[in-house]
């Protein structure tokens, strides 16, 4: 794997690689040469294949290639052997700086972890887990994510409770028209129905268009600008439908007490009421 900035124009002439855009999922391999100096300066020039392309921008930049080509080749130096063609990329002969294992299913991470780093001391190999080194990368991240989301959650409850404030200033500015509801014949499950739909009809119009615009903004902020690069984007279904169903119910809880007091106003109380 090579870096995808050589598919890029340069200002001075075409890209190092032509006939794949950037913009391409797949393409056919194909081979490159790379020229290499030894320390008595002859060049050598290496065949190698191109399966993929890292991102422009990626961190680690260089160029991903097998064990068995980078020993074969003399790019690398076995570990305790010592270099007899003194290879060089740049100015002195390269080494390998990691090794990755793979475990079977079902092995404790953890101990193999231990168990190898007791084989690997003689060599002053320590082993890491990669998940933990992710995860403290990404702690940062995850911390500001974890804030955002109590904010959200803040504003949620927030926002239920400016509900039942409405719907109290609601009851307190149609006293007289409670009053005349109730001298016409309207029962008080009526009227306090008709106060509950009211605030059932604000808050479900909230939590769909709420819930429609995260999703799609989460959409674009994974999928389209693919700033945690390809990722597979799922929807939690199950957990967006409990926190709407339990944001709907607490805007019922709110709301009743002030459909409660106007379901009980006096017809003849309200109508003096200026």
């Amino acid at each position: 794997m090579i870096n995808a900035s050589s598919l890029d124009a340069r200002n001075n002439g075409p890209a190092d690689i032509v006939g794949i855009k950037p913009a391409d999922s797949t393409f056919q391999a194909f081979q490159i040469q790379v020229t290499s100096f030894r320390k008595t300066g002859t060049p050598k020039i290496w065949t190698l294949t191109v399966v993929g392309f890292m991102k422009t921008n990626a961190i680690w930049g260089g160029m991903y290639v097998s064990p068995n080509t980078a020993l074969a080749g003399g790019l690398f130096v076995a570990p305790g052997a010592q270099s007899s063609s003194a290879l060089e990329t740049s100015l002195q002969p390269l080494s390998p700086t990691g090794y990755y294992f793979a475990l079977r299913p079902g092995v404790d991470v953890a101990k193999a972890r231990l168990d190898l780093g007791r084989l690997l001391v003689t060599d002053h190999l320590e082993p890491v887990i990669v998940a933990d080194q992710l995860a403290q990368q990404l702690g940062g991240t995850l911390t500001l994510l974890n804030l955002v989301t109590g904010f959200l959650a803040l504003e949620l409850i927030v926002g239920i409770a400016g509900l039942g404030v409405i719907s109290t200033r609601a009851v307190v500015e149609r006293w007289q028209q409670i009053g005349m509801l109730r001298a016409l014949g309207f029962r008080r499950a009526l009227v306090q129905q008709s106060f509950l739909m009211e605030s059932s009809l604000i808050a479900i119009l909230g939590l769909i268009i709420g819930a429609l615009v995260g999703v799609w903004q989460s959409y674009r902020f994974l999928v389209v600008d693919k700033t945690f690069g390809t990722v597979v984007f799922h929807v939690p279904m199950i957990e967006i439908s409990l926190i709407l169903v339990g944001a709907y119910l607490a805007t019922l809880v709110t709301t009743y007490l002030p459909a409660r007091s106007a379901s009980r106003v006096a017809p003849a109380e309200a109508l003096r009421y200026e």
